[in-house]
C-alpha cells in the first residue's frame, strides 16, 4: 500500500471517528464572543474539525499564520501544535447601563440602551485583539457623543413634543458612529433600541417650582381678571344708579313744577267761586247746591295736589278727571265773572289736565 493509499485511509478513518464525536460545548459568556487560544495538536495525515452550529473556529499555525473555518470537518493541516479559539455567530443582545453625560448646556442627561448583532466576518474578529469590548466600547461612545452635542430640552421632554429628538434618530446617531470605527466592521448592528431617558434633577425639581409659581401666577391672574370684572359691573350699577337718580330727581321736579301750577289754577278758581258766592243772583238754593258741589270739588283737588309725592297713576289721573268734570258741570249758567277775577273754567281745567298728562322727553 502506498504512502497516499494510507493517506486517504487515515482520512476517512478521522472523518469516521470524527462524525461520531459530539462537538465541543462552548460557553460564550455576554460579554465573550470569542474563546481564549487552547492547544489543538494536529497528527501527520491532518485533522477532523467538529463545529457546534452558528460557531466558527480560528486556528493558529505553529508558524503564526491564522485560519478561520465556519463549517467542521477533516481538514488537510500540516502536523504541529495549533492553537484554536470558538467565535459565537448567533444573534446576540446587550443591555447597556444607564449611559450618563453631560449635554451642551451643561445638564446631566442619560440613555438606557440594548443592541442586537452578530458576528458579519470572523476573519476581521481574528484580526482584533478585543473585538466585542470595541464594539461596547463604541456604543457607548457613540450614545455619549450624541448626548454632549444636544441640549437638555432635545433629549429629555414631554411625549409629543417636537423640540424632543426621536428614538429613531437617535439610533441612526449611534448606528452611523459605530459604521465609522474599522475595529466594528467585523459585527453587524441589526438594532438599538433606547430604552430609557433620564433627566437632570435638577432640571426636575425647576420644572417642578416653575409648574408651581406657574398655578399661582395663572391664579392670580385669574383673581386680577375677576376684580376686574367686579369692578367694571360696579363701575356699571354705579352709573345705571346715577342716571336713575337723575331721572328721579328730574321726574319729582317736573312733578312739583306740574303741582304749584295746578294749586296756582285752584286757587284762582277758589277766588273765583268765593267772588260768586257774594253775588245777589247766587243766593237761590239751586245756585247756592251748584257752588257747594263746585266749593268741595276744588277743596278735593287742591288736597290731592297737596299730598307730598302724589303718584300719577291711571286712577289718579281719573279721580282728578272726575273732580275737574265736577267743575265743568258746575260752571253753566254762572253769571258772568268781570275779566279781573276770572279764567274761565274749561281753560283751567284744560290746564290743569295738560300739566298731569306725563309729558314726552324731546327727540321722541
Amino acid at each position: 500500500m502506498t504512502r497516499e493509499d494510507n493517506g486517504s485511509f487515515l482520512q476517512w478513518w478521522l472523518e469516521f471517528w470524527g462524525r461520531k464525536e459530539a462537538p465541543p460545548l462552548i460557553d460564550f459568556s455576554e460579554t465573550s464572543i470569542l474563546t481564549q487560544p487552547n492547544t489543538l495538536q494536529v497528527g501527520l495525515f491532518g485533522h477532523y474539525l467538529p463545529l457546534p452550529p452558528m460557531t466558527a473556529a480560528i486556528l493558529t499555525s505553529p508558524s503564526g499564520q491564522k485560519m478561520v473555518f465556519i463549517e467542521g470537518g477533516f481538514k488537510d493541516l500540516q502536523d504541529g501544535a495549533y492553537t484554536i479559539q470558538y467565535v459565537d455567530l448567533r444573534e446576540r443582545t446587550f443591555n447597556f447601563p444607564a449611559i450618563t453625560a453631560t449635554t451642551l448646556d451643561g445638564f446631566k442627561a442619560a440613555l438606557t440602551v440594548s443592541i442586537n448583532y452578530k458576528v458579519n466576518d470572523p476573519v476581521e474578529i481574528a484580526n482584533v485583539a478585543r473585538p466585542l469590548d470595541t464594539l461596547l466600547a463604541t456604543c457607548e461612545a457613540a450614545v455619549k457623543k450624541f448626548i454632549i452635542t444636544h441640549h437638555h430640552h432635545e433629549i429629555i421632554g414631554e411625549p409629543g413634543n417636537e423640540q424632543v429628538i426621536s428614538d429613531e434618530a437617535i439610533v441612526r446617531s449611534i448606528q452611523d458612529q459605530v459604521a465609522q470605527v474599522q475595529a466594528c466592521r467585523a459585527f453587524e448592528l441589526l438594532d438599538v433600541v433606547i430604552k430609557e431617558r433620564y433627566g437632570d434633577p435638577n432640571i426636575s425639581a425647576l420644572k417642578h417650582e416653575y409648574l408651581v409659581q406657574e398655578k399661582k401666577s395663572a391664579i392670580q391672574r385669574e383673581g386680577i381678571i375677576q376684580q376686574q370684572e367686579i369692578a367694571e359691573e360696579q363701575k356699571n350699577l354705579a352709573m345705571i344708579q346715577a342716571e336713575q337718580e337723575r331721572l328721579i330727581q328730574e321726574l319729582q321736579a317736573t312733578t312739583e313744577a306740574n303741582r304749584s301750577e295746578i294749586l296756582e289754577y285752584a286757587r284762582r278758581l277758589s277766588i273765583q267761586l268765593d267772588y260768586l258766592q257774594k253775588l245777589p243772583e247766587m243766593q237761590n238754593a239751586q245756585a247756592m247746591r251748584r257752588l257747594e258741589v263746585l266749593e268741595k270739588a276744588l277743596d278735593a283737588l287742591i288736597r290731592a295736589q297737596t299730598i307730598a309725592g302724589f303718584p300719577r297713576d291711571a286712577g289718579d289721573m281719573q279721580l282728578l278727571q272726575n273732580i275737574l268734570g265736577a267743575l265743568a258741570e258746575g260752571a253753566p249758567n254762572l253769571p258772568q265773572i268781570p275779566s279781573e277775577h276770572v279764567r274761565s273754567v274749561n281753560e283751567s281745567r284744560s290746564t290743569i289736565i295738560n300739566l298731569l298728562s306725563p309729558r314726552k322727553k324731546k327727540g321722541k
